[in-house]
């Protein structure tokens, strides 16, 4: 059993030791994360550190689009213990960065179980777990953290409906249901939704295969989501309270959402990778939706083995995903008639669930033909269509080559010796360029592949695979995941922000600091980061309220953006802020006549106000924020935020986790006493 142990515990230090080398300009801070992971991802981040920094619990966040509540935000993993381990810590530049490695790291790990209780070698465990972590999914949303953090329990998912369809029991219901609860607290809805459809194709495959006692099996499912819901009760409450009042994201033309899901070309990916850093019109979707790379040589493995009982399941499951993911007509089909899909406005992510399908079909091929070494037409199935694939990819690269001679960038672009010369050089490639260099891989690591089948070196396969993924995620990574400054340069943008919580400065939304241009294409509005209140225009965070839209489609801006986020309308006040934190705020205002005081955050059902210590009601002024009439004379005002069901419901859910907790606790000690 230590023996056991220990050899587990050395392959988690292997899988660590690959990511770590895998994405080294992640991982050594010398690039940081591009586009919308520090842009749209991490404001919310770094206000939740703020606030549990400075005492206060982090429930509405004031500067996001003049206010919203986070706990209720689609986007935002809020419920995730992660999410609160970091902003114990404190959320930084260097610290999201870690976090991001940790969930890709979560997801090796997750694959490496799943593997594991799939009964394959520990050798093809590791190297399944590796393809799934570098994969193409990973590297080409490595931005998209929403998506990481979500799919990193996926494997866990498929573990644990195995076990519940195999062994239906109470703690195999509940163990699923944690593994789904965590990828519901990702903080993005398609995902999750996406997981209930591939659970269910799991579930159809497997009881095809398995008629008997499908009740029993069907019951500890339907136990396993009433668990889940159960546990889910202040997350179910804090969706629907926001729902009536909640738009995500910027409105995107129909035809354009069509367009962001992965497209047929995209196939070419699971062969020559680094050539869809290139091409968007040959592609005609976005960079980030076209690699569904997993290893060439796990490919060449799934195509010369045939697919057994245990992998043609998961062969026609990731098929069907691929039209999941897919954009066009496809997309209208399908996302117009199926429950829940209609909410899903970028698909291409979906190709994930492919590329894990395939991660476990190629483990169960592997891991046949290493239990079965002796068997001669493997090694001859392996050879020819090794062979087939080299000669295929040698004519493929004679052509490309051939048709570049007169137009061959790498020639033409000088070599320096700096990693962000290295960066430059790759994003100034052709499309025909990335062609080339990604068929060389291919040759290469195929070459080497059939070395190993004639040397009948057939145990170090796996390790040709670990190889594989991690050169050419290294190279795919610069152009999709990193960005051209480092992790320290992005921290010294945020450094600028003021410490904690302070009370913000009654300046005009107009005079409020900024930053510039190629400074918010590196972290976002700076009003996400400023400590004052207020933006003037709606900024690309995906979630804010739909009386939002109204405000910024009306007349009313240029008017608001010359005065503080406090002010009366008649402009004859003297208004004091006593304190103040994201939740509540004091007031002292001195009026020569009545007047109403206007408070430039979102009028949300759970602010409440108080004047001269009495309740006043909060009517909307402007379309979107709080407002209450004041007195002649001295007003003293309060505004709180409470809700007072997030509390109840979060404790009628820990209450039913420590009921299932303790039942399963007894059910084991009784069946050891028996």
């Amino acid at each position: 059993m230590k023996d056991k142990f220990l050899g587990s515990y050395r392959n988690y230090l292997l899988l660590l030791l690959i990511l770590l080398i895998a994405y080294l300009p992640l991982s050594s801070f010398l690039f940081a994360l591009k586009n919308d992971a520090f842009t749209d991802n991490f404001p919310d981040k770094f206000f939740f550190s703020s606030a549990l920094h400075s005492g206060h619990l982090p429930l509405w966040n004031p500067y996001m689009n003049f206010g919203f509540p986070i706990y209720a935000d689609f986007g935002f993993a809020f419920y995730n213990p992660i999410t609160w381990l970091f902003g114990i810590i404190g959320y930084n530049a260097f610290t999201f960065t870690i976090e991001v490695l940790l969930y890709i790291y979560l997801a090796g790990v997750n694959m490496y179980l799943l593997c594991k209780y799939l009964s394959f070698q520990n050798r093809v465990c590791l190297a399944v777990a590796s393809m799934f972590m570098c994969s193409g999914f990973f590297v080409g949303n490595l931005q998209h953290i929403n998506f990481l953090t979500a799919t990193a329990f996926v494997p866990l998912v498929v573990k644990y409906l195995l076990s519940s369809l195999s062994n239906p029991s109470l703690k195999n219901s509940f163990y699923l249901a944690i593994a789904f609860f965590f990828v519901i607290m990702g903080g993005h809805p398609a995902i999750p939704i996406a997981t209930v459809y591939f659970m269910l194709f799991i579930t159809v495959s497997f009881l095809i295969n398995h008629s008997d006692f499908i009740l029993k099996r069907i019951g500890y499912l339907i136990l396993a989501a009433v668990i889940f819901l159960s546990l889910s009760i202040q997350i179910i409450y804090s969706y629907l309270n926001i729902l009536p009042f909640y738009s995500r994201g910027m409105p995107v033309a129909q035809d354009d959402l069509a367009n962001v899901g992965t497209s047929i070309s995209s196939l070419i990916s699971f062969i020559l990778p680094y050539s869809s850093t290139k091409g968007d019109a040959f592609f005609g979707t976005d960079l980030s939706m076209r690699n569904l790379y997993l290893s060439i040589v796990a490919i060449l493995v799934i195509v010369a083995i045939k697919p057994t009982k245990k992998s043609f399941p998961f062969i026609i499951i990731g098929s069907i995903f691929f039209l999941f993911a897919l954009g066009g007509d496809i997309k209208h089909l399908l996302y117009n008639h199926l429950p829940g899909l209609s909410y899903i406005r970028i698909n291409g992510e979906f190709r994930m669930f492919t590329i894990l399908c395939f991660c476990i079909a190629g483990g169960y091929n592997l891991n046949y033909l290493l239990d079965n070494l002796h068997v001669e037409v493997f090694q001859k199935h392996l050879k020819i269509v090794g062979r087939y694939f080299l000669m295929a990819l040698v004519v493929f690269f004679l052509i490309v080559l051939g048709n570049t001679l007169t137009d061959i960038h790498l020639k033409e672009s000088s070599f320096k010796v700096s990693i962000s010369s290295l960066k430059e050089f790759l994003h100034n490639l052709s499309f025909k360029d990335c062609l080339l260099i990604s068929t060389v891989i291919a040759i290469i690591f195929i070459s080497t592949f059939l070395v190993l089948i004639k040397k009948k070196l057939f145990r170090l396969i796996p390790f040709l695979i670990i190889l594989d993924v991690t050169i050419n995620l290294f190279i795919y990574m610069p152009i999709t995941g990193v960005g051209q400054k480092s992790v320290a340069f992005v921290q010294s943008i945020y450094n600028r922000s003021p410490k904690g919580i302070p009370i913000p400065s009654l300046t005009p939304l107009e005079k409020l600091d900024s930053v510039s241009t190629e400074e918010s294409s590196l972290v976002g509005d700076w009003s996400y980061y400023n400590k004052q209140i207020g933006t003037k225009k709606i900024t690309d965070y995906p979630s804010y309220f739909l009386s939002l839209e109204s405000y910024f489609n009306s007349n009313n801006p240029s008017t608001i953006n010359k005065k503080p986020y406090l002010f009366t309308k008649a402009n004859d006040s003297k208004i004091t802020v006593n304190s103040y934190n994201p939740q509540n705020i004091e007031i002292t205002c001195s009026s020569s006549n009545a007047d109403t005081l206007v408070f430039l955050q979102n009028n949300y059902k759970f602010w409440s106000a108080t004047l001269n210590g009495k309740n006043q009601p909060i009517s909307t002024a402007y379309n979107s924020f709080m407002a209450i009439p004041i007195q002649k004379g001295l007003n003293k005002i309060q505004f709180n935020y409470q809700d007072k069901g997030l509390l109840i419901s979060f404790l009628i859910s820990m209450l039913f986790f420590v009921f299932y907790t303790m039942k399963i606790f007894l059910d084991k000690r009784k069946a050891s006493v028996n």
